[in-house]
């Protein structure tokens, strides 16, 4: 395949001799025959003439200011782009080409990639179906259904199971939002707040979210379900300020949402010890995963009627609190999942409602907390359960919400594979073993992220796993051909990772080791509690933020790390530490040279070229990289091309 070569900023003249010795007799030599400019996009049109073996090969070409394409082709023309395969966590898009040279001879190029989303697929009628986030009213409430994890929902929020989900491998996760409580827990009083009504029916709000308003007795709250195919939301929105009973605390009491789980899998929990100021120490737990399912940290926030509300989705925004869980099986074998925010965190949003009348107290005692409270009781099954009305206005709340949030994970061990390129458009999430090979490609949609809370395996040599913008065309191939998205059109800048790589909240220490991070908001983020990892032999390049290390405890080692353009190296929050530094390598090291080799030194920096020249690099015996231009502390990978046996490039410095 010929080269696309960009160039960007000031003109420069570019030449390149090269000995070519094994030049084969249908070795084809290019020279400029045409340019001309359009929107800001200069093209340079090749004719093609014949070179007879051990005829050296020249190449040369003048740019304009701006964006350079130099295709060395007259036409491209897409004859196929289909979905050639999917599963339920991935589909492979494919497009061929037909591409006609300069001398007329026509090739075929291939486009493939694998777009990566959990449950972006489900098996029905014989045939895998790309999932929808669709609530549709059915006998009895609403069901979930086109996706591979269907589910219930019922139409009263006073019911034993307001959600029922059966995962693609049959097992059962039901319950709901029973009870808002205070809780001391420094000295075990605890408060009721609000319970559900007897009766609190739902309304559906197209195309996936349910809501039930004004669904407690003794505070004004609503509670939101959002559904999507990667996704389960339950969130509380607490529409009045309650009042800290007398007696309590406000230094060591929490607020707390507790849900009853009716029916689940045996849940696999990954705890953490939290400093919570003079509460001193919590547990957390961080992670609570019923095999394909997991409940994972929910975050609190507020909304105003005023302010678009994204509701979903695990990156906390400015005004956000992370949300403590605990789960607590009681001897009868009820299980609760209780979520909890700090009432002096909570109190400084809350104050903003209006006030609500005073709460009822529960019966206190001096044994432990579990035993001072008082757990809601079932509801029972309803006699006479109805269709979910849909809502005939929006849902504009104005209040503070706690939510939980419910993620998929099919549990298969993910190999990504060498020289394979992988997109992520919203999230991937994994909590099994995930393998990156050398020479595999990430590339993701604006603020897309991949959340990893398994052990995960780097390559131990290069080439590097690179993670990138799915508009970065310099590495791996081309996103283009999704269904509702634009193909890339090479500008990186449009879309860049939430988080390139999250590591969360893992038990164990990890090692990210030669990995190449472009073009992310934020390069890697660690969550968690007392343990060590490393990052080895990596490059961040055009980032915001490289690391973030926000761990309770534990430690971050840096070894042979560099940063290009990367406004914030490293971030630490928590009493986590960071061994080592990044150092700054644009990798731009002049080989083959334009202008004046003495010019180079006057600046100051010898590796540093003038302003208006370009380089080629010889990046190994089969491969010129080309061109640099602008070169301190700026890198443009202008494409390559491969040929055999180059001995080295002449150069004029």
């Amino acid at each position: 395949m010929l080269p696309i070569f960009r160039l960007r900023e000031k003109s420069a003249r570019i030449f390149l001799e090269t000995k070519k010795d094994s030049l084969n007799e249908k070795s084809i030599g290019m020279k400029s025959c045409l340019c001309h400019r359009s929107d800001r996009k200069e093209r340079a049109v090749f004719n093609a003439f014949r070179l007879t073996p051990r005829l050296p090969f020249r190449l040369a070409l003048v740019a304009i200011c701006g964006y350079l394409f130099i295709p060395f082709t007259t036409a491209q023309t897409t004859l196929t782009s289909d979905v050639v395969e999917r599963g339920e966590d991935y589909t492979v898009y494919r497009r061929v080409s037909a591409v006609t040279e300069a001398v007329g001879a026509v090739t075929f190029k291939t486009n493939e990639f694998t777009l990566l989303e959990n449950c972006l697929n489900y098996f029905d009628d014989g045939q895998w179906k790309e999932s929808e986030d669709v609530i549709e009213t059915a006998p009895g409430g609403a069901v979930a259904t086109r996706g591979p994890n269907k589910t219930i929902f019922s139409s009263d929020l006073n019911s034993p199971a307001l959600f029922d989900i059966q995962t693609s491998d049959g097992k059962r996760l039901r319950g709901g939002a029973r009870a808002i409580q205070l809780t001391d827990v420094a000295s075990g009083k605890s408060v009721t707040l609000a319970t559900v009504k007897a009766t609190a029916l739902g309304q559906l709000l197209p195309p996936n979210q349910i809501v039930y308003p004004d669904a407690f007795d003794g505070l004004k709250a609503d509670v939101l379900l959002v559904w999507r195919h990667n996704y389960f939301g339950q969130d509380v929105v607490i529409r009045e300020q309650p009042t800290l009973p007398a007696g309590m605390s406000p230094d060591t009491t929490r607020l707390e949402i507790v849900s009853e789980i009716v029916e689940a899998p045996q849940p696999a929990i990954q705890k953490q010890p939290v400093q919570a100021g003079k509460a001193g120490q919590l547990e957390d737990a961080v992670v609570i995963g019923f095999g394909r399912l997991a409940f994972v940290m929910g975050k609190a926030f507020p909304v105003t009627n005023d302010t678009a509300w994204a509701v979903g989705g695990l990156n906390r925004s400015d005004d956000s609190l992370p949300v403590l869980k605990q789960w607590q099986t009681l001897p009868d074998g009820r299980m609760f999942l209780v979520e909890s925010i700090a009432w002096t965190d909570a109190q400084a949003k809350l104050k903003q409602l209006p006030m609500a009348a005073q709460a009822r107290a529960t019966p206190a005692s001096k044994d432990r907390m579990a035993e001072a409270r008082v757990w809601p009781g079932r509801p029972k099954s309803l006699a006479d359960a109805k269709p979910m009305q849909v809502a005939q206005l929006g849902y504009t709340p104005n209040g503070y919400v706690v939510d939980f949030v419910i993620i998929p994970d099919s549990g298969t061990p993910t190999p990504l594979l060498t020289g394979v390129t992988y997109y992520i458009k919203t999230s991937y999430y994994s909590g099994s073993s995930v393998t990156f090979q050398p020479g595999c490609f990430i590339k993701f949609k604006n603020n897309a992220y991949m959340l990893l809370y398994g052990p995960v395996t780097f390559p131990t040599s290069t080439p590097k796993a690179v993670f990138t913008s799915r508009n970065d065309n310099n590495f791996g191939q081309v996103i283009q051909g999704v269904a509702g998205e634009t193909d890339s059109n090479g500008d990186p800048t449009l879309h860049k990772a939430a988080q390139a790589i999250w590591i969360y909240y893992v038990s164990f220490s990890t090692t990210i080791l030669n990995a190449q991070i472009r073009w992310a908001q934020l390069g890697v983020q660690y969550d968690g509690g007392d343990v060590t990892h490393t990052l080895s032999n990596s490059s961040f390049e055009q980032s915001q933020t490289g690391v973030s290390f926000n761990l309770s405890a534990g430690t971050l080692d840096l070894n042979n790390v560099t940063k290009c353009i990367v406004t914030t190296p490293v971030t630490v929050t928590g009493d986590g530490v960071v061994n080592g530094s990044m150092t700054d390598d644009c990798g731009v090291v002049s080989i083959a040279r334009v202008n004046d080799p003495a010019q180079d030194s006057a600046s100051g920096d010898a590796n540093k070229n003038s302003q208006s020249e370009c380089s080629f690099v010889p990046v190994d015996s089969s491969k010129i990289v080309a061109a640099f231009f602008d070169t301190h502390l700026s890198e443009y990978r202008l494409g390559y091309e491969r040929f055999s046996g180059i001995l080295s490039p002449r150069s004029t410095g």
